[in-house]
């Protein structure tokens, strides 16, 4: 279990034990959200910017036999 920064004892292990942690652990959580969607961003984009780039990085395409 966790410990309850305010009152430095730990948290209850019940129902209301569970929310009081997950509603301290909530601005942690908006804070790796944005940090996920940012790197995410950035290595995507990087990506397809060398893809443009340096044609040799982009998938071949293949050409169905009819």
């Amino acid at each position: 279990g966790g410990t309850d920064f305010t009152t430095g004892l730990p948290f209850t292990k019940d129902w209301n034990g569970l929310v009081r942690c997950y509603t301290f652990a909530l601005p942690f959580l908006r804070n790796m959200l944005i940090g996920n969607l940012l790197f995410c961003g950035v290595m995507f984009g990087s990506f397809e910017w060398m893809q443009r780039q340096f044609p040799s990085l982009a998938p071949e395409r293949v050409r169905s036999q009819d």
